[in-house]
């Protein structure tokens, strides 16, 4: 008789056969043989490693800073930003800690500030993270199952699938993939916080779990601004949770023992989280500055109608079949009646739904960035695996099966579409790294002032290992060249959004007359 392997084995290798072929799907990406939608966002995540390694912390006040040679009265903005007294200029539109990070852990390993170590980095987030989400829906399913039998198989292939799932959607294998930005890191605090959520929410936490939840809802609002709308909803369902146990009527002494413990020391966490991010950033650039660019960046992610009519579509494309089966559980679920007020699986939804109010709230953003609706992932799962565990004892596996199924074989092909429709991207990288080798042997290369002809976002100063002025002139440039020995202008065209195709590189002398073209062949 052969030795039986014990389920959680079984489950872990799989997983661990699964995130090796998630890999292998996006190789293609992480070694730019083809591109994806938010690419930019990686090269500006990589500018700002790069540029926190080469210039003094004086600086950069380890700020999310973009300029990799910094000097006081630097005029060379980049994109608006402002700068600090060392004549750093700083993103704000997101804290520093979802970039502090990947480059602290790429440091910490001696890996080069390149794409494939961010990529890979960046997948094992998305191991992690799909590992939270299988343990969070076998969360839900023990506490379903209670007197099953067949109890343990089933948690085990919830575990498992949801876990494949999450791991092979569209938007996990981009998202968690070659495109880095601190909403990749951000899911670990929303799953695991989900996790702690439903102990108390079952009245199974103890003082760690509690601890460990106010750490994450501290994290999780300074790594993106998602987290301050997850502490509201979080402190909004414990509340709801706690009305719903003392049944009765409240008087003012009941609302406070409500909303105080745990709600209260969410709101601390989070008005501690605020506070020390807009101290940071104006202890960098001043507090008007700070708020300027705060209220200007999110009036202009805010969007139109149009946007928020076309987060469907946009939805679909990020998770494929897995929307559609989330919908059916819904409809299911609501004719079932089993959402019931206060139980811990309806909070628990809630509170996993709600921070996609900031996907409707900064609709421009979460169009432009596929990222930002990486997080709809998990109330989806939820709904599924849930719905699954409510049909009858001998379909609940088979229905489980056929979800895994339908959401990972259509996202695979979503997936395998948007590399193909990306792929311009691979065959302009090659190109524009031929034309940056031939121009590196200039003998003005190494101490010319640069300039671009229309935007740059991280991937010419990537490429270049330069602070490049964009929308750039000639003239422009002769007016800040007092120290350099001559003038460089980038020419480009757009393959994609901000990623540009180099056409011609142009080779001044301080006075604007041309001295060398470098086309592209």
């Amino acid at each position: 008789m052969k030795p039986h392997v014990p389920l959680y084995v079984s489950a872990t290798a799989l997983i661990l056969l699964g995130y090796l072929v998630s890999l292998g799907l996006r190789w293609e990406s992480m070694s730019l043989q083809t591109g994806a939608q938010g690419l930019e966002s990686s090269y500006h995540a990589l500018l700002t490693m790069k540029a926190l390694a080469a210039s003094p912390p004086g600086a950069h006040l380890y700020l999310p800073t973009v300029t990799l040679s910094p000097y006081a009265g630097n005029p060379l903005a980049w994109g608006g930003r402002y700068a600090t007294a060392g004549g750093s200029y700083i993103y704000t539109s997101f804290p520093p800690l979802g970039f502090l990070i990947p480059y602290a852990v790429l440091r910490l390993v001696s890996a080069p500030f390149e794409l494939l170590p961010l990529a890979l980095f960046n997948s094992l987030v998305g191991l992690v993270a799909a590992i939270g989400m299988g343990s969070l829906c076998a969360a839900v399913a023990r506490w379903s199952l209670v007197r099953d039998a067949g109890r343990d198989r089933l948690i085990w292939a919830v575990f498992l699938c949801t876990s494949l799932i999450y791991m092979f959607l569209r938007e996990a294998l981009v998202s968690h993939g070659s495109v880095y930005w601190p909403h990749s890191i951000s899911q670990l605090c929303l799953i695991y916080g989900l996790i702690l959520s439903f102990r108390i929410l079952r009245g199974a936490a103890g003082r760690r779990d509690s601890f460990a939840l106010l750490a994450l809802c501290l994290i999780y609002p300074l790594l993106e601004w998602t987290g301050y709308l997850f502490n509201i909803g979080l402190a909004l369902g414990l509340v709801a949770h706690g009305a719903h146990l003392g049944r009765q009527r409240f008087s003012f002494r009941q609302l406070i023992s409500v909303i105080g413990g745990m709600p209260l020391a969410l709101a601390a966490v989070t008005t501690f989280a605020g506070c020390a991010t807009l101290l940071h950033f104006s202890l960098g650039i001043g507090f008007e500055h700070t708020l300027l660019s705060l209220g200007n960046r999110a009036a202009f992610r805010t969007g139109g109608e149009s946007l928020l009519l076309s987060l469907p579509r946009d939805y679909l494309l990020s998770f494929a079949g897995l929307l559609p089966t989330a919908a059916v559980a819904l409809v299911y679920g609501i004719s079932q009646r089993w959402f019931r007020l206060a139980s811990p699986l309806t909070l628990l939804l809630f509170i996993a739904s709600f921070p996609m109010v900031e996907n409707v709230i900064m609709r421009q953003h979460a169009d432009a960035f596929s990222f930002d609706r990486l997080k709809f992932a998990v109330p989806l799962l939820l709904l599924v695996s849930a719905a699954c565990l409510r049909l009858e004892q001998d379909q609940r596996l088979k229905a489980v099966v056929f979800a895994t199924l339908i959401a990972v074989s259509s996202n695979i092909w979503i997936f395998r579409a948007d590399q193909e429709h990306y792929r311009a991207w691979g065959e302009a990288v090659t190109r524009n790294e031929a034309l940056f080798d031939r121009f590196e042997t200039d003998p003005l290369a190494a101490c010319s002032l640069y300039g671009a002809s229309h935007a740059v976002k991280g991937y010419l100063n990537t490429l270049f290992a330069r602070d490049i002025y964009d929308t750039a002139t000639v003239p422009l440039l002769r007016r800040y060249a007092q120290d350099s020995c001559g003038l460089v202008l980038i020419h480009t065209t757009d393959v994609f959004t901000d990623l540009p195709r180099l056409t011609l590189i142009q080779v001044f002398d301080t006075t604007g007359t041309l001295l060398r073209s470098y086309p592209a062949l």
